[in-house]
């Protein structure tokens, strides 16, 4: 058993067109049992990251104005 990394692959494509690509070339030698697809999401995580930090200043902002209005 071994893997592989590919690289620039298109966007449209499917773990099950990978999986005939490669046992098409494998020529029944070895046969792809599973293929994962990773995406480059760093963009998406960083946006969901600043997200989450903007709702726990805002929760924050809320209980510190609560603890003020429950003094006076």
């Amino acid at each position: 058993m071994f893997s592989i990394s590919v690289s620039n692959l298109p966007e449209d494509v499917t773990e099950e067109q990978l999986i005939a690509h490669f046992n098409h070339l494998a020529e029944v030698r070895e046969t792809v049992v599973a293929v994962s697809i990773a995406y480059d999401n760093a963009e998406e995580i960083e946006e969901c990251k600043k997200r989450g930090d903007l709702i726990r200043a805002k929760v924050h902002l809320v209980h510190v104005s609560d603890i003020l209005f429950s003094l006076n």
